[in-house]
């Protein structure tokens, strides 16, 4: 893994290397030049640092020279890496390109097929015409071949593409090796340096109408920058760990929930800690800092939101971290708990909402009609004719009530599963309710202590449990 953090914290640095803009006024001597790919052929590119390959190599044997050496081939061991990578983008694009032009041919060919098939046709006599010319011409023998070459070719690239990327993944394991060995061995040996990287273009003089080459400083690169890199690791490695860990806790049950979020926490404080050591002057080179900066509020901000910070939402707030503390509890039975709150009004949801829900939207969803089993059947029938009266009453204001007109349908339900005779299923349903019985049907919501489902707009019921 602290290798893998090196590629990956490397690889990001070189790509920075010359995309920060510069910050120094001056040019002091080079200890690598970089020939810009443009300005320069790959012959001489790769010549140029061959030779300065050769120097650092010289420079291990010189002990007050060793870090800057180690340093020099270190960077060398990037360039390696990132031209790998590179060239192994070109040709998995190259393979994808040659497939889809393959594919868009075939698409292309199968039009022009149709087309001559079924251009110039009046009658049925012309369409067997033509397409006894496109057959007699071969051309349905080469359509089918293109259709059945396609999918055998789609195998072959993808074995092309599994065998490419095992060979990239191999390189990039034998520079990753050679890359964390300089790395421990810079950090190691405790040597004060600077080693500084020009970049070579060749610009053009107006007042001379000449060409020629300009050296820019575009990096220096400290000791302490492999120091701070070195300790970023350390704590992305605790980072990750703690993520797992806070993720696992989480999953695995509702007595470690806590623990699991506290580990979050401490995950979002190690991605800080990364990103302010990294937020130094030796790193300011590759890195920007302004970036690195709103990468750790972030951190910072995730660190808030698992600490149980708050969101305005509307006319309420939210806390987020509580839909973590109830998913072992269930946020379904969160949800319905709040037809059993006394006051339903102040109810948080586990404290999710602080400050509960809007009045109004607890309003509509406040039950209509509670059921409880263990109620004797003369005291159903008088919650049933209170609420019978309570609809007729709506109802005599408002014959189009919905609610109401729902409501007398959902009693007349009530009292024809609950007559024990045909003929008192026949007056139930004989009772002015059709209005009542037909609007059941445009949905409610019907909610026991485990399940829900729908009904009619605006009306809900609640059977309690036994």
């Amino acid at each position: 893994m602290r290798r893998l953090w090196v590629l990956f914290i490397g690889l990001i640095c070189v790509n920075g290397l010359f995309a920060v803009t510069s910050p120094f006024m001056y040019t002091p001597p080079h200890d690598l030049l970089v020939l810009d790919r443009y300005d320069f052929s790959q012959d001489e590119i790769s010549a140029s640092l061959d030779s300065q390959k050769t120097v650092y190599e010289s420079w291990l044997s010189i002990p007050e020279a060793y870090s800057m050496g180690q340093t020099g081939l270190f960077i060398l061991d990037l360039f390696a890496m990132r031209d790998t990578l590179e060239s192994a983008g070109r040709h998995q694009m190259q393979i994808v390109f040659d497939m889809l032009d393959e594919l868009f041919y075939t698409a292309y060919y199968i039009e022009t097929s149709f087309y001559s098939i079924t251009d110039s046709v009046y009658d049925q006599y012309d369409l067997i015409d033509n397409m006894y010319e496109y057959m007699h011409e071969g051309k349905d023998d080469s359509l089918i071949m293109m259709i059945n070459d396609i999918q055998v070719h789609l195998e072959e690239r993808y074995d092309e593409t599994l065998d490419h990327v095992d060979n990239t993944l191999e390189k990039l394991s034998v520079i990753g090796d050679t890359l964390g060995t300089k790395f421990d061995t810079i950090v190691a040996s405790g040597q004060d340096f600077i080693f500084t990287v020009g970049y070579v273009e060749v610009l053009y003089d107006t007042s001379t109408g000449l060409n020629y080459y300009d050296t820019s400083t575009v990096a220096m690169i400290y000791d302490e920058s492999f120091l701070s890199v070195n300790g970023a690791i350390g704590h992305l490695e605790k980072a990750v760990g703690k993520l797992g860990n806070g993720i696992e806790f989480i999953l695995s049950s509702d007595s470690l929930a806590l623990h699991g979020i506290d580990s979050l926490i401490a995950s979002a404080q190690y991605f800080q800690a990364a990103c302010d050591t990294l937020n130094n002057y030796s790193m300011y080179s590759f890195l920007d800092s302004a970036m690195l900066r709103n990468v750790e509020y972030g951190f910072a901000e995730a660190e808030e939101l698992f600490g149980g910070k708050t969101y305005p939402l509307g006319e309420t707030d939210i806390r987020p971290v509580g839909i973590i503390e109830n998913l072992h509890y269930g946020l379904y039975r969160t949800w319905i708990d709040i037809y059993w709150q006394p006051d339903p009004y102040v109810y948080s949801f586990r404290n999710i909402f602080p400050s509960g829900l809007p009045a109004a939207f607890v309003e509509q969803i406040l039950p209509d009609m509670v059921i409880d089993p263990r109620d004797s059947r003369t005291e159903l029938e008088n919650y049933m004719t209170s609420l019978a009266v309570q609809c007729s009453v709506k109802l005599a204001l408002d014959p189009a009530d919905v609610d109401a007109n729902t409501g007398l349908g959902y009693i007349s339900l009530f009292s024809m599963l609950r007559s024990p005779t045909r003929e008192d299923h026949r007056r139930a349903c004989g009772r002015r309710r059709n209005d009542s019985l037909s609007s059941i049907t445009t949905g409610a919501t019907l909610t026991t202590p485990m399940r829900s489902v729908s009904s009619a707009p605006g009306w809900t019921i609640i059977i309690t449990a036994c």
